[in-house]
């Protein structure tokens, strides 16, 4: 929760979550809350070169079952701002071809909610990829949720995958009281060398 820092607070190199491969393999991480909250006013800033929300690297997490693994939300305050982040998920295997039978990034709630704020991502806002592994099985009601909020995609997609797979139940976007998704030099998705299975495609 990044209430009460200022802006230079809030800035930060490379990703600002990570869950990495560890001396002894492999992680696997469950989370029962938010991996990131920001509310009332608060704002994180990417500033210059890469920078990510969350990062999954050859580990495997387990996001919370009822609310939102990224929750963006006025909450009865001034709206929050995210921008300039390069993304706001990357999810990375560099494991054996084919070796992983089950997800890195499991989710059974949207990956972002963006309630009564803005965020814009310099380029993909989910960018999976890796060696023909699953990076996302997504059983929610939609990959990211927008609920009067804006969220606009600058160069990239709103999911790319490149030679991995993802598994998605509801709709890769949700839109409610006026919100908006730009994607001005992009797709809703890109496959290479991929495969995504989507339940409902866009709503």
């Amino acid at each position: 929760n990044t209430a009460g820092l200022n802006p230079a607070d809030a800035k930060f190199s490379g990703s600002l979550i990570s869950i990495l491969t560890g001396p002894n393999g492999p992680v696997s991480l469950t989370i029962n809350d938010r991996a990131l909250a920001v509310f009332d006013g608060s704002s994180i800033t990417g500033g210059g070169g890469n920078k990510t929300l969350l990062s999954v690297l050859d580990s495997r997490l387990l996001g919370p079952s009822s609310v939102p693994l990224i929750d963006i939300d006025a909450a009865g305050g001034a709206p929050p701002s995210i921008q300039n982040v390069t993304s706001v998920v990357v999810v990375r295997s560099t494991l054996p071809v084919a070796s992983v039978d089950q997800a890195l990034l499991v989710a059974t709630a949207p990956l972002l909610a963006l309630t009564n704020a803005t965020m814009t991502t310099a380029s993909h806002f989910a960018d999976l990829a890796g060696n023909k592994n699953q990076a996302l099985s997504l059983q929610a009601s939609a990959l990211v949720g927008l609920n009067a909020a804006n969220l606009a995609i600058q160069t990239g997609h709103l999911l790319n995958l490149n030679a991995a797979s993802a598994t998605i139940s509801g709709y890769l976007f949700s839109l409610a009281n006026g919100s908006t998704l730009s994607i001005n030099n992009g797709l809703l998705f890109s496959l290479t060398n991929a495969l995504a299975v989507a339940g409902r495609g866009v709503g």
